[in-house]
């Protein structure tokens, strides 16, 4: 009888996890960033230019945030052995019917 092998990742569904929360932390500093440089009764921005660099530097950042996890992963594999840190980790199981099935045969 076949048995069919089923293939299941090792790795975390969203390995970026850390990034995300990271940038999520600087979206969230640069807005309170141009919320203290704004007036508080009008709303206007009262230096334009740190605004621009606030905007400017935020997608840097985000990129910066991402590309250090990215160098980090690589560097520190999952298991931390012998392992190739090129190699996806899987794990392999042997599917097995059900009792209640009824098998076909040809």
């Amino acid at each position: 009888m076949y048995k069919r092998q089923s293939r299941h990742s090792l790795e975390p569904p969203f390995p970026y996890g850390k990034s995300v929360v990271a940038s999520s932390a600087l979206l969230l500093a640069s807005m309170l960033l141009l919320a203290l440089i704004s007036d508080p009764q009008s709303g206007q921005i009262r230096t334009p230019y740190l605004a621009w660099l606030t905007v400017a530097v935020l997608p840097i950042a985000i990129g910066v945030a991402f590309f250090a996890e990215c160098r980090w992963r690589s560097k520190h594999p999952l298991g931390g052995g012998e392992r190739d840190h090129r190699e996806p980790r899987v794990l392999w199981r042997k599917r097995r019917s059900r009792k209640d099935s009824i098998s076909v045969k040809c």
